[in-house]
């Protein structure tokens, strides 16, 4: 992320759709194909963060092969045109770097909840990249040391609340390289969920979850999950952090969080809450 911040003098956005921040009401006022070169559709599908940082986490040829030209990603099981003799669609690459050793993610390589692309366990927290967002390190006022980038959620969604089993760690995962149609949960993370919170919706995301659960942040660790902070460090943040009960009702729509409690000021760039240990 910092590589390409040095680049491109912009962190990546969430994810990139029409009709918003410069981009064309329509795919067809931006592009004329899809990445495979097969024709536009205007399915709200767009190129996300992990795609865009292919080419500093040493995946440039497969960056190079995915066409990310500012149209919109093909279906994920395309092995049309530039696609064909692949050795498989190249959408479904599953990358280590974007896995956690500790989610088995079902024995998955795709998630067949968000239109079957690669899966990942990463998302960005919706504050440093969202919707066509260009944010840069400086706008994070309230420091890089104290500001959630990137935060973790695995796959784990075979078990129905309805059902009568276990379903306190179900979860939804991610895909890596475009946001898929039906969620944006697919490639970013919100606050107003505590950390370890299932998701609470049908098997097949994201029917009966009104509560918007599926964008929580969750692993399979002990306690607690992961988080890459603006910094580049590492911090392992407890589960039991303190946590606003009424943070969905205190988000705005665009994602400003208008309390003050620990984990959701973690995640605002310039709320000038302060900080304490955690």
């Amino acid at each position: 992320m910092h590589n390409y911040h040095d680049t491109h003098r912009t962190l990546p956005s969430g994810f990139v759709r029409k009709g918003f921040a410069g981009y064309g009401a329509t795919w067809a006022e931006i592009c004329t194909s899809k990445s495979d070169g097969s024709a536009i559709d205007n399915s709200n599908r767009g190129w996300a963060w992990g795609a865009y940082i292919l080419p500093f986490v040493d995946q440039a040829p497969l960056f190079n092969q995915l066409r990310i030209e500012g149209c919109r990603p093909s279906n994920s099981g395309s092995t049309a045109g530039p696609y064909s003799g692949q050795g498989g669609p190249p959408l479904r690459t599953v990358l280590p770097a974007f896995t956690c050793p500790s989610s088995p993610n079902e024995g998955r390589d795709i998630n067949n909840s968000l239109q079957n692309y690669a899966v990942s366990n990463y998302l960005i927290n919706w504050r440093i990249g969202d919707r066509n967002t260009r944010r840069k390190l400086r706008d994070i006022t309230d420091g890089t040391s104290n500001t959630i980038m990137i935060g973790e959620r695995q796959l784990n969604k075979r078990t129905n609340p309805g059902a009568g089993g276990n379903f306190e760690d179900r979860q939804i995962g991610g895909i890596i390289y475009s946001v898929a149609a039906n969620t944006t949960a697919s490639v970013t993370g919100r606050q107003q969920w505590p950390i370890n919170s299932p998701y609470l919706g049908n098997t097949g995301c994201c029917g009966n979850d009104g509560p918007l659960t599926r964008y929580a942040f969750a692993s399979l660790h002990t306690g607690g999950a992961h988080f890459v902070m603006c910094d580049g460090s590492v911090r392992f943040i407890g589960e039991n952090i303190e946590s606003d009960p009424n943070a969905p009702a205190a988000t705005t729509n665009n994602g400003r969080y208008n309390g003050n409690f620990l984990y959701q000021n973690l995640m605002n760039i310039n709320d000038g809450n302060p900080i304490g240990n955690f």
